[in-house]
């Protein structure tokens, strides 16, 4: 059996007792004597990490130290990144209502959908960067990329002035810091990798809750420009945080960009899933504030946080699950919660008319959600060897990058101009639309698990 990571045969672990599955990935088949797509299982206490041998996976990890305070910067990155992605419905909705009502909701949507296609089509590129520059100062380009977009964003007056400040500038400074936040922690941990790695996902929905309700009150009292500005200079030092904390405990300087990963089936599997649900998460997050708000008879206690809550339940779906994760299998957790993702929205979004249901979809979404945004980067760690990880997610995001694009775009498409919306007219197709392609995604996800090993209790 070859111990090659990205060879023809391949050795996995099945538990974290570091009790493996092995099997030939090309033909599904143990050994000689197993014709079955059921492997066996022998204990090889040589495995050091994760699921594919490799030369990197041979070491010792911290599993803590400081590696909590590179969790703790990396959670900042992700934070004012994706965390104000996340609140990007707060703008669509006063896009929409105050500067732009003749405006399509699909076009709008673009500069929301350029922010998230920007940072997974900039991993490739920001690995080069990494490799030149290293990981602390290309943390310090985005930074400042960020901050510049929300100053630009505040004196924008045109729907192009927006696609250049807060789609193009924003999206390319949190790219720059988006690599890293879910690459480097892989670094200080093995046994508790989804989990800080689940952390670091939290800080994106910790800025989901905190930027809208800021971003609203904000609107309402000192108006689009200064909202902006004073966003930006609270980034100032959190920014500034993340770059001191952020420090890499290996050496990538040299490191080329790898695309010995494009060869194997398996990651060209999980990249689909990844592609394919990126179409069906952006129509609900970008459009759920709008919904609230053409809904008409919502208390304003959900209608004002309706961002933060979803944001809020997406904690729990980042952390538990990851906690989750390590115990029984990244895929194991992952494509479950990706079924619910596609669910939730078809059995309690399409038929909600008033806040009980409208909450209990925010809640459970949120949670479900949290899950699919998170996981993905740590299924590469585990599936396809450490070594592999930084090269995996680059190509791994440059697979959902057409989908974070489009994928709120087209949700758009079934929604009236903002100025002729009666009601939730166009809901109906916007919300099949996102619950069907994630149960897409999470059929491909369990087609991968099953490759792999049909045993339940298969660590994957």
């Amino acid at each position: 059996m070859s111990a090659d990571p990205i060879g023809e045969k391949t050795t996995y672990v099945v538990g974290p007792d570091d009790t493996v599955v092995e099997y030939d990935v090309e033909a599904g088949v143990i050994d000689d004597t197993d014709t079955c797509s059921s492997p066996t299982t022998a204990p090889l206490p040589t495995v050091k990490l994760g699921a594919q041998i490799g030369e990197a996976d041979q070491e010792e990890f911290p599993e803590g130290g400081r590696g909590w305070l590179v969790v703790a910067g990396t959670s900042c990155a992700l934070n004012t990144g994706f965390g104000m992605v996340n609140a990007f419905g707060i703008y669509m909705t006063y896009y929409g209502q105050e500067m732009f009502p003749n405006t399509s909701s699909s076009t709008m949507s673009l500069i929301g959908g350029l922010q998230v296609s920007l940072v997974y089509f900039s991993s490739i590129p920001v690995r080069m960067l990494i490799n030149k520059l290293g990981v602390q100062p290309v943390l310090a380009i985005g930074g400042f990329l960020i901050v510049l977009s929300l100053m630009m964003t505040s004196i924008s007056t045109q729907v192009w002035h927006l696609f250049l400040a807060q789609g193009v500038t924003f999206g390319l400074g949190a790219g720059c810091c988006y690599l890293p936040a879910v690459s480097v922690p892989s670094e200080y941990f093995k046994k508790k990798r989804a989990l800080a790695l689940g952390v670091t996902a939290a800080g994106s929905s910790v800025g989901g809750v905190i930027w809208p309700i800021a971003i609203k009150r904000l609107f309402a009292t000192v108006g689009f420009a200064w909202t902006n500005r004073i966003i930006g200079f609270i980034f100032i030092p959190v920014l500034t945080f993340m770059v001191w904390a952020t420090k890499p405990r290996l050496a990538h300087s040299k490191q080329k960009v790898s695309f010995e990963l494009l060869k194997n089936w398996r990651f060209l599997v999980l990249c689909a899933a990844q592609m394919v649900g990126m179409f069906g998460v952006f129509p609900a997050l970008f459009y759920v504030d709008t919904y609230g708000e053409r809904l008409g008879n919502l208390p304003p206690s959900v209608l004002n946080y309706s961002v933060a809550i979803l944001n809020a339940s997406s904690v729990l779906g980042r952390i538990g699950p990851a906690y989750l994760a390590d115990r029984i299998g990244r895929l194991n957790v992952l494509t479950p919660f990706v079924c619910m993702t596609g669910l939730f929205p078809l059995v309690f979004w399409l038929p909600s008319r008033g806040e009980s249901l409208f909450v209990l979809f925010l809640v459970t979404w949120g949670i479900a959600s949290g899950c699919f945004i998170s996981m993905f980067p740590s299924c590469v760690g585990q599936l396809f060897g450490v070594k592999h990880t930084l090269s995996g997610i680059a190509l791994l995001n440059m697979a959902g990058a057409p989908g974070a694009l489009a994928g709120g775009a087209i949700g758009g498409k079934f929604l009236p101009l903002p100025d002729l919306a009666q009601g939730i007219e166009g809901f109906t197709g916007l919300i099949v639309f996102s619950g069907v392609v994630m149960l897409v995604s999470s059929l491909i996800l369990l087609s991968l698990r099953l490759s792999i090993s049909f045993k339940p209790s298969a660590f994957i």
